[in-house]
Formats: C-alpha cells, sequence, structure tokens
C-alpha cells in the first residue's frame, strides 16, 4: 500500500493544508498517518524511526533543529517540506523582519529536502533562493466546497454587515482601520462589524458584534456578511500569507475589499471578485461603493465563488497535489481519477 506521512508539531492542525485532503488520498488507495513531534527527544527519535514505512514524508510549515532534520532526513525515502507562510522571517510584530537563525534553517531545510509546496509564488521564490525551481510545487491553501454553500442574495436586511475572521494574532490589523469604520458609521445608519473570532475589541462609534468562533458555524458567519475585509501590512511576513480568509468570503459568496499584498492581489481581483484598499479613505471609498450597489455585491460574490472553485478549492487541487506526489514517490496510477 502507497503510504505518506505528514509530520506536525504538537500544537499545528493542519486542517486546510492536510486534513481537507486525507479522504481524497485515501480514495485513491493511499495510507495516510499524521506523524506528531514530541517535545522529549526520546519520544521524537520513537517516532522518527517509523518514518521508514511511508514513502513520503511531508514536515509541515516548522523548520526543524538540525539533529531533528537529520533523524528524519535519515529515515525518509523521499522528504517533502510543505509550508505556507514567511517562517524564514519574523513576524510583523518585529520591527526588524530579518533573522539569521531563521533564514540559516530554512536554507538548510530547502537544501535537505527532495521536493518543496509552496503555498504561494512569493514563497516559491523564497524557497527557490536554495533549491532548484523544478523541486518547487504551488498548492494554495484550499476550502472543501462541500462545507460552504454561496449566501442568498435576496435576503432582506436591516443592517450592512463589514465582516473579518480569524485567529486573534492578526486582530492588529483589523484595528489599524478603524477610523475607516468611523467614518462609515457616520456616513450610513445601519453598518455593523462583524468579527467572529476568540478575542474582540470595541469602537466607540461602531457597533460591534462578538462571535466566537466555532467550526460548526463558520458557513453560516461568512453568510452573514455583505462584505469581508483583510487588512494587512505590507512587510517580508505578510508577503508569504496565502488569503485564507479571502478564500473563505469567495466560497460564501461574500465580496472582499483587501489590502493588495501578496496572494490578495490574485484572490481579490479589482472589480471583479472585490477590491483594494491602500490607505483609509480607501477603505472607506470601497466599502462605501459595495454598500451603495448591492447588484454589484453579488456580482463579485458570484465571481468569487467561481474562482474559489476553479483554483482554490480542495476539489481543484487534491488531483494536482496526488500528481506531485506521485511524480516524486514515482507511483504509476491515475492521478485524475476522482
Amino acid at each position: 500500500m502507497k503510504q505518506i506521512a505528514f509530520l506536525m508539531h504538537k500544537s499545528f492542525h493542519g486542517r486546510f493544508r492536510v486534513k481537507e485532503f486525507i479522504p481524497f488520498f485515501k480514495n485513491h488507495g493511499i495510507n495516510v498517518e499524521l506523524v506528531r513531534v514530541p517535545d522529549n527527544i526520546l519520544s521524537r527519535y520513537r517516532n522518527y524511526k517509523r518514518l521508514s514505512d511511508f514513502d513520503i514524508v511531508i514536515v509541515q510549515r516548522r523548520l526543524l533543529s538540525p539533529l531533528d532534520l537529520t533523524l528524519v532526513k535519515s529515515y525518509s525515502k523521499k522528504m517533502l517540506f510543505d509550508f505556507d507562510d514567511s517562517i524564514m522571517y519574523r513576524s510583523s510584530r518585529h520591527k526588524n523582519h530579518h533573522s539569521w537563525s531563521k533564514m540559516k534553517k530554512f536554507k538548510t531545510m530547502m537544501k535537505t529536502v527532495d521536493a518543496v509546496i509552496a503555498g504561494n509564488t512569493y514563497l516559491k521564490n523564497e524557497a527557490a533562493k536554495f533549491i532548484p525551481h523544478e523541486k518547487i510545487y504551488i498548492i494554495p491553501t484550499i476550502v472543501d466546497l462541500k462545507e460552504y454553500s454561496i449566501k442568498n442574495y435576496n435576503e432582506t436586511k436591516k443592517d450592512f454587515i463589514i465582516g473579518w475572521i480569524g485567529t486573534s494574532g492578526n486582530l492588529d490589523y483589523l484595528k489599524s482601520i478603524t477610523p475607516a469604520f468611523e467614518k462609515l458609521n457616520n456616513k450610513y445608519k445601519n453598518i455593523k462589524l462583524k468579527i467572529v473570532c476568540d478575542r474582540f475589541f470595541d469602537l466607540s462609534n461602531i457597533e460591534v458584534i462578538k462571535k466566537i468562533w466555532r467550526p460548526e458555524d463558520v458557513e453560516k458567519d461568512l453568510k452573514s456578511f455583505d462584505v469581508g475585509v483583510m487588512p494587512i501590512a505590507d512587510d517580508l511576513w505578510t508577503r508569504g500569507k496565502c488569503g485564507l480568509k479571502v478564500v473563505q468570503y469567495l466560497a460564501a459568496g461574500v465580496p472582499a475589499v483587501v489590502s493588495p499584498i501578496g496572494l490578495n492581489r490574485e484572490i481579490a481581483i479589482p472589480g471583479k471578485t472585490g477590491l483594494w484598499a491602500v490607505d483609509m479613505d480607501d477603505w472607506t471609498d470601497k466599502i462605501s461603493e459595495l454598500v451603495d450597489y448591492p447588484d454589484k455585491r453579488m456580482k463579485m460574490g458570484i465571481a468569487g465563488r467561481k474562482l474559489v472553485e476553479d483554483k482554490y478549492s480542495l476539489q481543484a487541487q487534491a488531483p494536482r497535489y496526488l500528481a506531485i506526489l506521485s511524480k516524486i514517490a514515482r507511483w504509476d496510477f491515475d492521478t485524475n481519477q476522482t
């Protein structure tokens, strides 16, 4: 039997880059196991020894220490590295994004693995500094279309909901456009901001709907948005982001207003699936445009859903992923089979 191991640190859930693909792989006769990296070195060593049972070992996102990397490589028939963030740099919370230690570990990882799967072109180009282009493949961060239905545009609503979904570590990006929300509230009397997260903040001039993130509620929460927003800074860290929240907005048929950074530029296509905002006036004007023209919202939402179906869905990318793994492991079967 063909076998894949995803090597994951204990805190990494991997839903959108690992777990969504597992049923598809299993339907093609591939056994998939999630192998965790324990804190204890002896436990790690025992787990690493098991890797020799697999055709491919895919290390998820985290850069391994020199010792761990040597051990994993020694027990792997084929070793891949999959990442969807600028892990070779420090996050936006740091003034200096460059990190000698992170870049050194990244360089060593790239020179050790047999192939790399990157979440976007920016990350591919970072990897290509240390590994040949032909060994790098792009698989975007995806959603399963079965979990997202398109919103009902004919629903009568009293309020216009500006929505944001994400982790609390990214809330500062949302806070950064507070002046735009306040201007919008002065311009319209039915504007509300809905935050789907595990933490929240208040605004003095606009009502904030605080919704705890729960996986079973995500589809309903997204469909309650009239527009989804994704403001981010422009730095070495954010340019590697793979735009998951924008993909989620569009999957539900919700147009997006975004900072045109990284993959956002390809997902939120201006005038087609979303709009770009580069300063505070832009955020006010672009959201106002979608408040004023509901037909435009609907048209963009429908086009956004189609884009996700074609490029950013499990249904579109799973056959590509399987074809990549088949090429690397030299498996011989029809990867176009569904």
